[in-house]
């Protein structure tokens, strides 16, 4: 299994850290965004193999990332991660075209399968 490379957008700071202890099992290098603004500066700079979106971010809504996402990379999965889980904004995140739509706490192993599905797809 090769590496994959992944960015996290969340407000809390030690969101990255806590994915990176859940995920430690697959080799993943993981990028940390804590603002719409810093992940539209990171996905215009670099490629990533997975998107892991919380959905209340300080400057606007996640959401609104995943569909520029959805539109500039169509191949980039995005995982949605949110601790203010609703039926409205699940239906909007998969209409946008989510992969996942994962509610906090996670569940480490439910993440891990997720994030491997979306680099390496069904194995």
């Amino acid at each position: 299994m090769s590496s994959g490379k992944v960015l996290v957008v969340d407000d809390e700071p030690e969101a990255a850290g806590l994915y990176g202890r859940m995920l430690q099992t697959l080799r993943i290098e993981l990028t940390a965004a804590q603002t719409l603004e810093s992940a539209r500066e990171h996905l215009g700079a670099e490629q990533f193999d997975c998107v892991i979106l919380d959905l209340g971010l300080p400057d606007g809504y996640g959401g609104d990332l995943l569909a520029a996402v959805r539109s500039a990379r169509p191949d980039v999965p995005v995982i949605i991660v949110t601790g203010t889980p609703s039926p409205q904004t699940q239906a909007d995140t998969s209409i946008k075209g989510a992969l996942a739509y994962l509610e906090k706490p996670l569940d480490p192993e439910h993440l891990r399968r997720q994030v491997s599905l979306a680099i390496w797809g069904p194995q």
